[in-house]
């Protein structure tokens, strides 16, 4: 007889896993070979013994297959086993159950009753904790995370009372290993404290939510004798080691605000004998009952009548607490007991210590308390095993059945990874362990299980990656002194990213113990317990985290989705992701691979489920042939195989190839180009030269250094590029304002066929004024505003108080000499060389140094007889350059030219944008940026890079529904014909550096994310952008332009191979043989290949040009002097330089010489 009965296949099992209580869950089994078979069910629940379930014969198939159906009602709250009889037709009754070891999954036949499925029968709480279960956890030990300004004399007047038992000692030296002294019995002589405080976890905070933590799970924060304070000395007071209730109050305001929740630990098996309740050593004013058999105290213990106590695993100064007393239960989680107190202060959650030493009644009276005081507050279990079938001191546990525990620490789920990365088990157990537990725990509980790698009960998880030998092996001296060689460290760096990547993307809720993400090193306690090394970290390990990190951001079915666990052999483990509830008909889904391999490299083909398939770890399209998709892993290698369809948000682009060049580099005997014929001429080239896009560098106005990439609007444009036809802007202004331009205007202002006269009339501007008064009047405004400051005007202090910061300003004062020029309309006093200084320098002055009314915009300003006529004449000046930019971009299109613009990512900090929105960038009061824009660290820039300009404040726009952006976006989708975002990467996580720090001390913050781009085509429709995404491309960057569709660049320069030997395009991007901020091709060709000839390194960079023209790229970009045939000479921009730049300029020559070579490759590619 051959029976199949698969407990996670629908088939044989609906609902599938844990069971509500009060349903009913249909079983099916087949049965061959036996046409006479009869089946039963057999189930079993623990105090109440076995019960007999008959099943229907539902099916007899042609293939002799035989189908019994039967319904088990879920009565009661617990587990119900279940087992199938199969009797014969020669009355033999054989058995079929599941595996040895199993809970479920396929069965197996028996002679005898065998192991039983598992169904979990719970009930669903009414309001569960989704700021958690959606969140990650940071996990400290709080006395060695950060010290505050006042920990020492915060420390010191802690030791200064004198009290028995084990002393304590302070730690000066922060960086200090950890170590216990012991005595020859092995108890710990002194407990040493570093000074890590509430304050110090609190000033940290900021950095803490940029990594994305929503939690923080706090090891215990009580008075206490010792420094993990596990043996808790007083519940209701923080240990003065740490603060006082007020820092915890505070401490968790902050945390609030800035999204993150407090986990407190409740150690209630046991209290320290030092403690207000035991008392052994007299330390507290109260009567212990350690002191008095009379002591209201004594119940809450396991006292003998002679005084010996149980404890805990034998530990004497942990005594055991009585769960079954009423006064110590209500002591705990009574209406004025410690769960609701410290929740009435600001926590949000507690986590049991050592949940199997409290019975299901005292977790439950927990539970209640804790609902009580807040519905949606959250109970964590430590619990070493499947915590829904674990059974404790001879007990089956209810802690998943909806009246105790929210879920578990996922110790389970670290063993199975620990040990398949090591390589003591195959992929098939960690699959089968995941698997387990999805069946086993009510769904709320699976995806609310803390998954752990590191934790102050094991070693450090970068010790155990590096192969670092076993504990067991080592004296206490060698654990306190190993270190990892550096070889050892590079394999813990290789497979910390399988583990981390492993934890983020798997369901639960990750959790990331203190300085795990730095490349904290430790056996188990003490040295596991080592103190944070700031301005030590590792930068591999941190960016490991932040990537693994922001993909779980970047992808809502991480969190909440399906999940489906499986093994392709014993080095790969995989498990798809799908949507979640409400996003099932999305069409997306990721499947994550790993290889723990040191050796073997495999390829692994997964069903190809949607359409498109990008990897999100290497950017390597997988290989798709006959409905799957295929990947290479080599070894310790992985892929995140993101399925979708075609993304909507996506205008795509003609096939065609183009040139780059901006307004200013085209020819132009009087100066730098302009909008003016020379712009006409230059379509003309394009046109001849059978060109499909031209794009240009951003057109808003430049900063003092010729840069358009920061400026003072991001919306206006920059006069510099109006052809003004010999007349400055005074002399238009006043021509138009007298009625006559069509007398004094040029013809060439306009290069179109409509009369200048109706081009510039009175309807048309004021028009203009209308449609643009958004973004138009804040900047004339501004501008207005300027002029004023800069004819004298509108007087300014160069020492205002609203410009500096309070050191500062105390330092400035100090500064000033008693030699003073009075200068009463300011009712302040200047030295004589600081008002000449001053008049040299008023163009330079910032918006945030001017005076009221004048600091703060308003649009009344605008209507001030002081500045009204300025306003109305930087109006004016915008309203040319406008009409000037949109007949050129008509008469491109005319001749089938599309114009790509450019937006910078970042404004000025003295800017219209953040003068007339302050509320959109992060300043603080005073206008100043609190933090700057830059880029880390890197092989370009050893110390990092710094921009300069403020960062965006995006919850605000999220807030706002991004209406800022959107107006910044449909403005240049007017402008463009498509867009360029430069530096797309921000728009996953930008780097923020506080204002005064280097850039070693920024931090990667998360941005918005598809969210923006999806309210923007809500608005537009299907996008015409473009990504810029050079730079540091992360897993998550990738999965963001997957998600919008974008096409990304591919510059030449940046190719992964040799181009002598040919270029191969990467997929849907659009190819750059060079950019403005880079080496010509030519230059890079000499550069890069040491070519010193001439003629061989044109012919080469001429052959390059034309194999990424012949390639597969959909679009090829080729900035001008590339066309022109151009050296390192006519390099646009070189960054981090900020002289020198800007300049090139093309000659009429070199273009009209070009145009028979460009025609020609366009056509031979083609591309036209």
């Amino acid at each position: 007889m051959r029976a199949l009965h698969d407990s996670r296949g629908s088939r044989y099992r609906n609902p599938g896993g844990a069971a509500l209580v009060g349903g009913v869950v249909t079983l099916k089994i087949d049965v061959w070979d036996d046409p006479g078979t009869q089946a039963t069910i057999r189930t079993w629940v623990d105090g109440e013994g076995e019960a007999f379930w008959p099943m229907e014969l539902e099916e007899r198939a042609e293939d002799g297959r035989l189908t019994f159906a039967g319904q088990l009602p879920c009565e009661a709250l617990g587990i119900l086993w279940y087992a199938f009889l199969l009797e014969g037709s020669d009355g033999v009754v054989r058995y079929y159950g599941a595996r040895e070891g199993r809970t479920g999954g396929v069965g197996q036949m028996y002679d005898y009753m065998p192991p039983s499925f598992q169904i979990t029968v719970y009930h669903q709480r009414e309001v569960t904790p989704d700021w958690y279960k959606a969140g990650m956890v940071y996990q400290i030990f709080p006395d060695r995370y950060r010290r505050d300004d006042q920990w020492r004399q915060r420390a010191e007047a802690a030791l200064e009372t004198p009290t028995q038992g084990v002393p304590r000692a302070l730690v000066e030296d922060w960086d200090t290993p950890v170590a216990y002294q012991r005595d020859e019995h092995n108890r710990i002589t002194v407990w040493e404290f570093y000074g890590g405080s509430l304050e110090g976890i609190r000033q940290d905070l900021d950095r803490i939510a940029s990594m994305g933590f929503t939690a923080i799970y706090l090891n215990p924060i009580f008075k206490a004798q010792s420094n993990h304070r596990y043996d808790t000395g007083d519940y209701l007071a923080i240990d003065p080691m740490l603060g006082t209730l007020e820092d915890f109050r505070r401490l968790a305001d902050d945390a609030s605000e800035r999204g993150i929740s407090l986990i407190l630990d409740g150690v209630f098996n046991h209290t320290g004998v030092d403690s207000r309740y035991f008392n052994k050593y007299g330390n507290y004013d109260s009567v212990g009952a350690w002191q008095s058999p009379d002591s209201p105290y004594r119940p809450w213990y396991l006292m003998e009548e002679d005084g010996t106590y149980t404890c805990w695993w034998g530990v004497d100064d942990l005594p055991d607490t009585d769960k079954s007393n009423p006064q110590w239960q209500d002591f705990v989680y009574g209406p004025e007991g410690v769960v609701r107190y410290w929740l009435r202060q600001g926590a949000r959650g507690w986590r049991l210590d050592v949940a199997d030493e409290l019975n299901d009644p005292f977790i439950a009276g927990i539970k209640a308390a804790e609902t009580a005081e807040l519905p949606d507050a959250l109970l964590l279990g430590e619990v070493w095993e499947d915590a829904s079938n674990k059974i404790a001191y001879g007990e089956l546990r209810h802690y998943l059945c909806g009246d105790e525990l929210d879920s578990a620490m996922n110790y389970p789920f670290r063993a199975a990874l620990l040990s398949y990365l090591l390589g003591e088990q195959g992929a098939e157990e960690i699959a089968e362990t995941m698997a387990s537990l999805k069946e086993n725990y009510p769904p709320e509980a699976f995806y609310a299980c803390l998954n752990l790698l590191g934790s102050h009960d094991r070693p450090r998880l970068f010790t155990v990656l590096g192969g670092a030998p076993d504990k067991d092996s080592m004296t206490d001296e060698q654990m306190r002194e190993y270190r990892l060689s550096e070889g050892q460290k590079g394999l813990a760096k290789g497979r910390l990213w399988l583990a981390v990547l492993v934890q983020m993307c798997s369901p639960g809720v990750p959790c990331v113990y203190y300085g795990d993400e730095a490349g904290v090193e430790g056996y188990t306690d003490p040295y596991n317990r080592s103190t944070y090394p700031w301005g030590h970290e590792d930068p591999d390990t941190q960016a490991i985290y932040h990537n693994a990190m922001a993909l779980r951001q970047r992808f809502p079915m991480l969190v909440n989705g399906g999940f489906e666990p499986f093994s392709a052999g014993p080095d790969v483990y995989g498990f798809w992701r799908t949507p979640g509830p409400g996003d099932e008909e999305s069409g997306e889904c990721i499947c994550v691979l790993v290889n723990r391999s040191l050796s073997a490299v495999h390829e692994v083909s997964v069903p190809l489920r949607a359409p498109q398939v990008d990897d999100l770890v290497s950017g390597v399209s997988p290989v798709v042939e006959n409905g799957e998709a295929r990947v290479t892993l080599r070894q310790l290698g992985s892929a995140v195989l993101y399925f979708h369809g075609t993304p909507p948000l996506v205008k795509p682009l003609e096939h065609g190839q183009g040139v780059v060049a901006h307004i200013t580099s085209l020819p132009n005997p009087d100066g730098p180009g302009t909008l003016g014929p020379e712009a006409y001429r230059f379509v003309d080239f394009l046109s001849q030269g059978r060109q499909r896009y031209w794009q240009v560098l951003p057109i808003n106005p430049c900063d003092a250094f010729g840069s358009s990439y920061a400026g003072p609007s991001a919306f206006a444009g920059n006069l510099a590029l109006v052809h003004r036809g010999g007349l400055t802007f005074e002399e238009l202004y006043r021509a138009w304002n007298e009625g006559a331009p069509t007398q004094k205007f040029p013809e060439s202002l306009v290069v179109a066929a409509t009369p200048v006269a109706e081009v510039f009339s009175a309807e048309n501007f004021e028009a203009f004024r209308q449609n643009e008064a958004s973004w138009l009047v804040p900047y004339a405004t501004y501008q207005a505003i300027r002029d004023g400051v800069l004819a004298g005007e509108i007087l300014v202090d160069p020492q205002w108080l609203r410009t500096q910061t309070p050191g500062e300003v105390e330092s400035a004062a100090e500064e000033v000499s008693p030699e003073v020029v009075d200068t009463s309309e300011m009712g302040t006093q200047d030295t004589a060389q600081e008002a000449q200084d001053r008049e040299e320098s008023l163009e330079d002055v910032p918006w945030q140094s001017w005076p009221e009314p004048y600091h703060s915009y308003s649009p009344e300003l605008a209507a001030r007889p002081e500045l009204a006529e300025r306003v109305r004449f930087h109006e004016f000046c915008q309203w040319l350059f406008f009409v000037q930019w949109q007949a050129l971009k008509a008469y491109a299109n005319e001749h089938g030219i599309q114009i790509i613009g450019d937006i910078p990512m970042y404004v000025s900090e003295d800017s219209a944008d953040t003068w007339s929105h302050p509320e959109v960038f992060n300043l603080n009061a005073h206008g100043h940026k609190k933090e700057c824009a830059g880029v880390p660290p890197d092989g370009f820039a050893p110390e990092g890079q710094l921009w300069g300009n403020p960062t965006y404040n995006w919850n605000y726009l999220a807030d706002t529904n991004y209406q800022w952006w959107l107006e910044r976006l449909g403005h240049l989708f007017r402008l463009y014909d498509y867009l360029r975002l430069d530096h797309f990467v921000g728009f996953e996580n930008y780097y923020a550096v506080p204002h005064g720090k280097t850039a070693l001390e920024g931090q990667w913050k998360p941005g918005p994310g598809v969210d923006l781009f999806r309210t923007a085509a809500q608005k537009f429709g299907p996008l015409p952008v473009i990504a810029e995404d050079l730079g540091i491309i992360t897993p998550a960057v990738r999965g963001l332009l997957a998600q919008c569709g974008f096409p990304g660049m591919d510059v030449l320069e940046f190719y992964d191979g040799d181009l002598r030997g040919g270029y191969l395009p990467a997929p849907e991007k659009i190819a750059y043989t060079s950019t403005h901020d880079t080496d010509t091709l030519l230059g890079f060709v000499r550069n890069a290949y040491g070519i010193t000839d001439m003629n061989e390194s044109r012919t080469l960079a001429e052959r390059i040009m034309v194999d990424a023209l012949r390639s597969g790229a959909p679009v090829v970009m080729m900035p001008l002097q590339d066309v022109l045939g151009l050296g390192s000479e006519a390099r646009m921009n070189v960054p981090g330089t900020a002289v020198g730049n800007w300049k090139w300029q093309a000659t009429q020559e070199d273009l009209d010489s070009a145009v028979p070579l460009l025609s020609t490759l366009t056509l031979e590619a083609q591309r036209s």
